[in-house]
């Protein structure tokens, strides 16, 4: 089985359109170098034996019937370019942002499932990745296009 623990709170917080996109493209990966199929992912309230309901948001027979669209190359998901970009200086190394979201990537992994999903990075210096960063974390990203 595969899942993914995602930033959420579990009451009232949604995944955001970036997160669900990612996190089906990466379970998707998964599945498919394990030779699996959709059915093998899984919600910790299919698994839990301590009575987690989560992800309680989203129809998880819906997300499965998404991961088969992806594994068969027809992806289900609009993810726009401006929903999610990668940034990258000298200094600062690589980052995905997005509206109200930051994360630094430490791995040519991290890198690689990133560039698949939202493409290239935008390479600028040190003050421009600062502000593409609190640019993202007011909730938009205006970074030009590269």
């Amino acid at each position: 089985m595969v899942g993914w623990e995602i930033d959420h709170n579990g009451v009232n917080q949604a995944m955001t359109n970036a997160q669900y996109s990612a996190s089906v493209i990466a379970t998707a990966a998964v599945l498919r170098q394990l030779g699996r199929d959709a059915s093998y992912a899984r919600g910790h309230r299919e698994t839990s034996t301590s009575g987690k309901t989560d992800p309680s948001f989203i129809d998880l027979d819906s997300m499965r019937a998404d991961v088969a669209r992806q594994l068969a190359g027809s992806p289900p998901l609009d993810l726009t370019e401006n929903d999610m970009k990668l940034i990258q200086s000298t200094n600062r190394g690589i980052a995905l942002v997005g509206p109200g979201y930051f994360r630094q990537l430490s791995n040519n992994e991290e890198v690689t499932a990133a560039v698949a999903l939202v493409g290239n990075p935008l390479i600028g210096n040190d003050r421009q990745f600062d502000l593409w960063r609190s640019i993202a974390y007011d909730g938009q990203v205006k970074a030009p296009s590269a």
